[in-house]
Formats: structure tokens, sequence, C-alpha cells
């Protein structure tokens, strides 16, 4: 059975900031700075057609993404998909 086990894989879960662990910080344009329950900070860019104004600083959000959190300083979100609020 190891064939199947792969289909099983989680990526939904591997792929999400928790909501109770994200803040946002800061604004720009198309993308905005959050902040984890560790003081860590993640720049996120937003999705596309994503209207910016529905978030407001200090919101506490949900992110689902596709791909890696690139490791630099502030750590990187390129490929936001989806945020829950």
């Amino acid at each position: 059975g190891g064939e199947a086990s792969f289909y099983k894989t989680d990526v939904t879960k591997k792929n999400q900031i928790e909501e109770n662990t994200c803040k946002v910080i800061e604004k720009y344009e198309k993308a905005f700075l959050l902040e984890t329950d560790t003081s860590d900070k993640i720049l996120c860019n937003c999705p596309k057609n994503y209207d910016i104004s529905q978030l407001e600083i200090n919101d506490k959000i949900t992110v689902y993404f596709n791909g890696k959190i690139l490791e630099t300083y502030p750590a990187q979100i390129k490929k936001t998909t989806k945020i829950k609020k």
C-alpha cells in the first residue's frame, strides 16, 4: 500500500499559517506584513485581485499559499491564494 499513502498527504495543512498566530502589522500597496505569536515577521503578497482595503492593522488572519516561505528577513510568502479573516 505504499502508493495509496501518497494521495492521503494533506497539502492544505502544510501550506497554511494558523489563524491564531498571524496578525497584520503593516499594509502596502499589494502586500502586507504579518507577525506570528513568536514575533516572527512574514511579508505576504496579496492574492490576485484582492482588495487590500479589507485588511486592517491588527487583524488576525489565516493565509493560504502555494509553495514555500522564502527564508529571507523578513520571511516572504509569494504565492498567496486565499486570505480568511
